[in-house]
């Protein structure tokens, strides 16, 4: 017998209600909506249930039409709603007889829409008259399993750049024997002054999160764990990446993490590109800016003390996030706890203008110290811009940064080696506001933020009994840094001594760089 069309699909439907749902109650078959704006259409069949809600449902009979199922609901509850029905009484049930084009769509409406949504694979039994109809509900996908980069992180210090790609196709095909399904590494070429690195290429290299549910990912795990694996967060990632780097040799390998990334994006290190696996493969669905976002632990608010986005305040609900994901960033860092209020004010003044605005505040005095010294720790200490523009046009922006008071601290050292309890105390409370924020007192350091007008007016941002004032502080010539009173680089070449006697009691070269101070 040839199949049923679908109008005689739904009238079959409407008379056996019961397959879908005990108590469904027919109302009508092509129950017409409209509204004053145009919109129009007919819900295939309208029912109630026996809670007196009322349910849509929409008949589909093949592929083509199975996909404008969602569409249809959702304007039809809203048809439905603008005659005055509460949508909290509104349901929807979708009935085809092939979810192929569909499942996917609905899985994700199932997920994100209030309403209450179901689904119903229907098979047609023809060859007895009338036919029968059966109803099998649809079970929504699960959600898709994020992979996002681990903070397993390794840089590989190479002396060409074919060895750089060589090391990339080692690690590639490493990685296949030993289950590592998504990494990612970016390559790196050095900039600055050669003789300050061992190699000036370098191949950025992380993990993402691994699925634990699969025995080969617990058993590393349970082998970390067992072992004494000091990574709480990531002990299955940790153990893969040492074991697939165990027989990878470059001219030197060092420890990255979310923070060693952030603080390298402003340094001579250059990123050229990226190479992938899984997730992070090279098909053109990611941007090395994406990459970078990840690495650096922005994408997914993995990094506490970094953040670089645009948002703009007439999309309210992303506005709001930008804002909450900037204030644990700048909490406790006096003048820069203001952002997220002044951020607030900015928009209500400029409510469809884009923000562009980086964060980085790593609260790390000392691995400013042991990344940078002796002439790059300016790139290793907080900084914030925020740029504000209209049509194009730069309307306003803000710029942050660690000032100094002017006051030598001979004794630097020695007062923060016994603020922290040595190098291993140091190491177990990185990231302590509050002993930052002693460890910036006692070097004569804050955090100040200033506002750049586009005539070039400064106004300083300082705490006031109604949340933040500006202080005039003059006007910015062309080129000249908004900071610029007790600038952090002359703390840095003031105690140039006596920092370098805090390196060496915590010890530690930066990304690539040669021993020699």
């Amino acid at each position: 017998m040839a199949e049923l069309p679908e109008h005689k699909v739904r009238d079959l439907l409407a008379a056996n209600l019961h397959i879908l749902e005990t108590g469904l109650r027919l109302v009508r078959v092509e129950f017409p909506l409209a509204n004053d704006h145009g919109a129009r259409g007919s819900i295939d069949i309208l029912a109630r249930d026996r809670h007196g809600m009322y349910v849509i449902i929409e008949v589909k009979r093949a592929n083509s039409s199975a996909r404008e199922a969602l569409h249809e609901v959702a304007k039809y509850s809203g048809l439905l709603a603008a005659r005055g029905i509460d949508p909290v009484e509104i349901r929807a049930i979708i009935v085809s007889t092939t979810w192929h084009e569909l499942r996917v769509a609905f899985s994700a409406a199932v997920r994100s829409s209030e309403l209450d949504l179901r689904g119903f694979e229907l098979s047609i039994d023809t060859s007895v008259e009338p036919p029968t109809l059966t109803a099998h509900p649809i079970a929504p996908l699960p959600a898709p399993r994020l992979r996002p980069i681990s903070g397993c992180h390794l840089i590989f210090i190479c002396q060409r750049p074919e060895e750089r790609a060589a090391t990339w196709r080692r690690l590639h095909d490493l990685a296949k024997t030993q289950g590592i399904e998504h990494m990612v590494a970016v390559d790196m070429t050095w900039t600055g002054p050669a003789h300050r690195v061992v190699g000036k290429y370098a191949l950025y290299l992380a993990l993402a999160e691994m699925d634990y549910d699969l025995p080969h990912v617990a058993e590393l795990a349970a082998y970390a764990t067992e072992f004494g694996c000091d990574d709480e967060q990531w002990p299955a990632e940790s153990e893969a990446l040492a074991r697939l780097v165990r027989d990878v040799r470059t001219r030197s390998q060092e420890m990255g993490s979310f923070t060693v990334f952030a603080s390298l994006l402003g340094s001579h290190w250059h990123f050229e590109g990226f190479r992938g696996t899984g997730l992070y493969r090279e098909d053109g669905h990611l941007s090395l800016m994406d990459v970078v976002h990840e690495l650096a632990g922005t994408a997914r608010s993995l990094n506490p003390y970094f953040l670089s986005e645009t948002a703009t305040p007439s999309n309210r609900r992303r506005w709001m996030d930008y804002i909450e994901r900037v204030r644990p960033i700048v909490a406790g860092c006096g003048a820069w706890e203001l952002l997220p209020a002044w951020l607030s004010d900015a928009g209500r003044a400029h409510p469809n203008a884009d923000f562009l605005i980086t964060v980085n505040n790593p609260l790390d005095l000392v691995s400013s110290v042991i990344h940078g010294y002796p002439d790059r720790m300016t790139e290793y200490a907080p900084m914030l811009k925020c740029q504000v523009f209209e049509a194009g046009q730069r309307v306003i922006a803000l710029e942050g940064a660690l000032v100094w008071n002017g006051r030598m601290s001979w004794d630097l050292h020695e007062r923060i080696d016994e603020l922290f309890g040595g190098k291993l105390g140091w190491a177990a409370q990185k990231g302590d506001v509050e002993l930052e924020q002693i460890a910036l007192e006692i070097a004569g350091l804050r955090h100040a933020m200033v506002e750049v007008d586009t005539d070039g007016a400064l106004h300083m941002i300082e705490p006031s009994a109604e949340g933040y004032t500006r202080v005039r502080q003059g006007r910015r010539a062309s080129g000249e840094q908004a900071l610029s009173m007790a600038p952090l680089h002359d703390f840095y070449a003031g105690h140039r001594d006596v920092l370098k006697m805090l390196w060496f009691a915590f010890d530690g070269p930066y990304i690539g760089q040669t021993a020699n101070r």
